[in-house]
């Protein structure tokens, strides 16, 4: 028997090693002692990485979402020198038996894109003739390798009972049933037969599916064949109903009607006889389609109301929008300069100038304004308020002068105050006498601003206001009538054609529609008027064409093309024809159907025949493989057991774990593994993933591995690595460890790691006292302090 330890181990360029030798000599117990980080765990790296093309944890580990390249490769500490692992392994059976196996890798030579964390493919395998060759030749493939240590798949089997490792000890325990059977079919060697086996699963189910479809089919032709259709038909000569040039469209009007059943057949009957009842009903279904579109009209009374709105004035809307513009704009000019407000707010006078065409000199007229403004920034506060009452009382003045000339009778009532005086002149004297008497509290600054105010209305602003007002009289609109055709423009998008539309059912539209520039008051009344007009244009439609108009559209859209020229060439005799075809075409294809559904029978036959065989074989596959795995789990479950109790010792739930199957019964009756889990003695179906803590979690973990190590590795490779056990262990747990392994595995090669001095003495203190040759490998020492 191949029985293969690890005799050397020599690293360069990878990770945080610049190189190293590592002389293991093949001693029962290899002891990895120092401080965390110092390189420990890259010794299992390196070893994971020989023998299985990766290393599983960096593989795992998703942090890195999407394909991007790295600059830098992760494993090679200088990026210029080539990464180069060689192991040394010897045949304890047969010293001479040694062969040395090598993985390089030349960062240089990659892409970005192959230098991402687990792409390990870069690395290839070599077999050298001896352990100080540096040239890299003979490279290998992983079936090779296999061959070389006598097992199937080294990848498989070195992560399942070779390997511990200190982050990820726990990685069958926490995949979920589907993996964990998976990693235990290639455990107990049956992942070939598990293979076959689920495809051949595959091939029944499809053949199943195909079975359904097929009687479903079967079913189908049962019912359309019928004894009628058994009986002779006369043969009909192919002519087209609906004019050739359409027929494409028609399914029930072309030469070879397919496909055609019965369903089909009743609504192609169906459809003929409403084209049947569209010829009798021609007249009356274009007088619904008419009235339809008056419903329409009729119930749009946005657009009646826009339409006699907006009818006479649509086409001017831009002008007359325009013109009200300026209208707003003079307005605004007006009210500033009438109420003497030129100081406080600004007269766009260039358009003031252009509307009315003025004579006047604008910068001469800025330059007093600015005067003005000048004269009042420099009047005390007082003289200011003052000025502004008086401006305020000659605004009031100028609005009753012009009430008055609407209601004179009360024109000596005071718009200041309110008295009532004598007359008239008597109240005008007052005003005036209070008003000067006002303005004898003005400083020099403020009577200059009124003295100036006064020249500049008299000279210019008295004038402008005339001309303004006059302008007004002539392009005055009115606010009401404007927001009105405004709040309407844009509902009707042809005002000729709606026009257009009335003029053609003899409604005098002209009449309604408005054509003085002011507010329509009663467009209520005018749209009711009009409604009840187009309503009164409606056209007598039987009960029995309205409830058939869904399907008269449907006909005369789809079939005819909206083309009344076509119906014209249709009458009831050619329909009658048409239908005797169909039938004919019916009879013909019952018949086909018939040949069909015999050859139909045949395929189920022979489907039944291959699902009963297909079946057998799987039953037998079932059969073998459960008896095979049971037999596997007899041969693991005693000392998986005892070893979870000798490390773990008592837990909450009993001592040991034991291995349990759950399976399930197919609806064929097949009885199959459904998963595997692992529970304590106590009874209970819940996994041990859901109740231990980490640190039982890994004991167990390590009592498995173990297990499987005890009854599987006995042959190819016996080295057991185990990546620092002791962080999850007790003093009681740790010391049956190390009893379970200096009793049990004498015949491996243990490497093991740990971070305290005191356990790695107390560990080679036992091997030692019980003969066993122990090693031990200081990293700090061994790889940095030269």
């Amino acid at each position: 028997m191949n029985k293969y330890v690890i005799k050397r181990l020599y690293i360069k360029n990878f990770k945080s090693i610049d190189e190293t030798t590592l002389e293991l000599g093949g001693a029962n117990l290899n002891v990895l002692d120092g401080p965390n980080g110092f390189g420990k765990t890259t010794i299992y790296d390196a070893i994971q990485l020989i023998l299985t093309g990766k290393i599983r944890r960096i593989v795992s580990n998703k942090i890195v979402t999407t394909n991007r390249g790295f600059n830098d490769y992760l494993l090679s500490k200088n990026q210029s020198e080539p990464t180069i692992i060689k192991i040394e392994f010897e045949n304890r059976n047969l010293p001479d038996d040694q062969f040395v196996l090598a993985r390089s890798l030349t960062p240089s030579e990659l892409t970005n894109v192959q230098r991402r964390p687990g792409d390990f493919t870069q690395f290839k395998l070599y077999k050298l003739k001896n352990f100080e060759q540096m040239s890299l030749e003979e490279s290998i493939t992983e079936d090779q390798l296999n061959n070389l240590f006598g097992i199937k798949d080294m990848g498989d089997t070195y992560n399942l009972y070779h390997y511990i490792e200190q982050e990820e000890n726990c990685f069958l325990f926490k995949q979920n049933e589907k993996d964990r059977m998976g990693a235990i079919s290639k455990l107990f060697n049956i992942e070939t037969e598990m293979n076959h086996k689920q495809y051949l699963e595959k091939v029944k189910n499809k053949l199943i599916s195909s079975k359904t479809k097929l009687i479903g089919k079967i079913s189908k032709h049962e019912n359309e064949l019928n004894d009628d259709t058994k009986s002779n038909i006369e043969v009909h000569a192919y002519k087209p109903l609906i004019d050739p040039d359409n027929v494409l469209d028609v399914p029930w009007d072309k030469e070879v009607i397919k496909p055609l059943d019965s369903k089909l057949k009743e609504e192609y009957y169906k459809e003929l006889d409403e084209i049947n009842y569209l010829l009798s009903n021609f007249k009356e279904f274009k007088n619904q389609l008419k009235n339809e579109e008056l419903d329409n009209v009729i119930h749009n009374e946005k657009k009646l109301k826009a339409i006699i709105i907006l009818g006479h004035f649509n086409n001017d809307f831009s002008d007359i929008e325009k013109r009200y513009n300026i209208q707003l704009k003079l307005e605004k000019i007006h009210y500033i300069l009438k109420n003497k407000q030129i100081i406080n707010k600004e007269i766009d006078w260039d358009f003031l100038l252009e509307t009315l065409g003025l004579p006047l000199d604008k910068e001469v007229v800025i330059q007093k304004i600015q005067l003005i403004k000048s004269y009042n920034q420099n009047s005390n506060a007082i003289s200011a308020v003052v000025n502004q009452m008086n401006q305020t009382r000659e605004k009031l003045w100028k609005d009753y002068e012009e009430y008055i000339e609407f209601d004179p009778n009360n024109k000596n009532d005071c718009p200041l105050c309110g008295d009532s005086k004598e007359s008239f002149e008597e109240l005008l004297k007052q005003i005036n006498f209070r008003t000067q008497e006002l303005k004898e509290n003005f400083d020099v600054s403020t009577k200059k601003v009124n003295d100036e105010l006064d020249t500049l209305y008299k000279e210019y602003f008295n004038n402008v206001i005339s001309q303004i007002e006059q302008k007004l009289n002539n392009i005055s609109i009115n606010k009401e009538f404007f927001e009105q055709l405004k709040y309407n423009t844009g509902q009707v998008s042809d005002m000729e054609k709606a026009i257009t539309w009335f003029q053609k059912l003899d409604i005098e539209i002209e009449s309604y529609v408005n054509k003085s520039m002011q507010f329509v008051e009663d467009l209520n009344e005018k749209v009711q008027t009009l409604k009840t007009e187009v309503e009164n244009k409606k056209q007598y439609v039987s009960d029995f064409c309205r409830e058939h108009m869904n399907s008269f559209k449907g006909i005369y859209r789809n079939r005819l093309k909206q083309n009344e020229e076509l119906l014209s060439k249709i009458n009831t005799s050619s329909i009658l024809e048409k239908k005797n075809y169909v039938e004919n075409q019916y009879f013909l294809q019952s018949s086909i159907l018939f040949q069909k559904t015999q050859k139909l029978r045949l395929e189920l036959v022979k489907l039944e025949k291959s699902l009963e065989s297909i079946g057998r074989i799987v039953d037998t596959y079932n059969e073998s493989i459960n008896k095979h795995r049971r037999k596997m789990i007899s041969d693991i479950e005693i000392p998986f057991y005892i070893y979870c109790g000798k490390i773990i010792q008592n837990h909450q739930r009993g001592i040991g774990v034991f291995i349990k199957e759950d399976h399930i019964t197919s609806q064929e009756g097949e009885t199959q593994l459904k998963s595997i889990n692992f529970v304590p003695p106590q009874k209970t179906d819940h996994d041990i993933v859901h109740s231990f803590s980490s640190g039982q979690l890994s004991s167990t973990v390590i009592a498995f591995t173990l297990a499987l190590n005890k009854v599987y590795g006995n042959n190819g490779l016996m080295t057991l690595l185990i990546d620092d056990p002791i962080q999850t262990m007790d003093e009681m747990n740790m010391a049956s460890f190390v009893e379970l392994l200096r009793n049990e595995f004498t015949d491996r090669q243990i490497i093991l790691s740990t971070h305290e001095d005191n356990i790695s003495l107390y560990i080679r203190y036992k091997f030692l006292k019980y003969g066993l040759s122990v090693e031990k490998l200081n990293v700090k020492q061994q790889l940095y302090v030269k």
